[in-house]
């Protein structure tokens, strides 16, 4: 059997494609994870860079189907200890420390990655009026001012109007979650 040339290259960037949104799904989650090994954030956005870096060079020896999170977090823990080590501030955080601390990071990433996928669910089960204020504050950064200009209201409703949706996602987030995480 032959294989087209083609199919095979638009298979890897079909992988590649899968790859790449997972790398975008969980770097909040990955970023945070780093955040708490290094504990301070020049450390952590220089291993983060690093490790994007890594991953992206390694992204065919991803298994998919596996843990994303498990596996970038493997090679973050990797660059942080490499990075504390160049940067001799391993008096601050040594590797056993970090070994250890790096389970908790990680059950906190994937905490994070949980929260948000059921942020979004939610979200998404918002009503059209309630959606477009939410989008108006939080996509496009409006104030609360610009918003009632845009949609007609009182400041006083549009602040009435979060609060009610805030309550709302904050009971849909825990019912999705089963009621745990607070």
């Amino acid at each position: 059997m032959t294989l087209d040339p083609n199919e095979s290259a638009e298979s890897e960037a079909d992988r590649q494609d899968r790859f790449v949104r997972l790398l975008s799904k969980h770097s909040s989650a990955l970023y945070g994870y780093v955040l708490a090994l290094t504990a301070n954030r020049h450390d952590a956005d220089d291993v983060f860079q690093e490790t994007n870096v890594v991953l992206l060079r390694k992204w065919e020896q991803f298994e998919f189907g596996t843990d994303f999170l498990a596996w970038s977090c493997a090679i973050a823990r990797y660059k942080t200890l490499s990075h504390l080590s160049r940067s001799r501030r391993q008096h601050a955080l040594d590797p056993q420390l970090i070994e250890a601390l790096s389970e908790k990071a990680l059950d906190a990433a994937r905490s994070a990655d949980q929260r948000r996928d059921a942020l979004l669910e939610c979200i998404g089960k918002l009503g059209a009026s309630q959606s477009r204020i939410v989008q108006s504050r939080y996509y496009h950064q409006y104030s609360v001012k610009e918003i009632a200009e845009n949609l007609g209201m009182s400041s006083a409703r549009v602040y009435r109007s979060l609060a009610s949706i805030h309550r709302s996602l904050h009971e849909c987030v825990q019912r999705n979650l089963g009621g745990v995480g607070g």
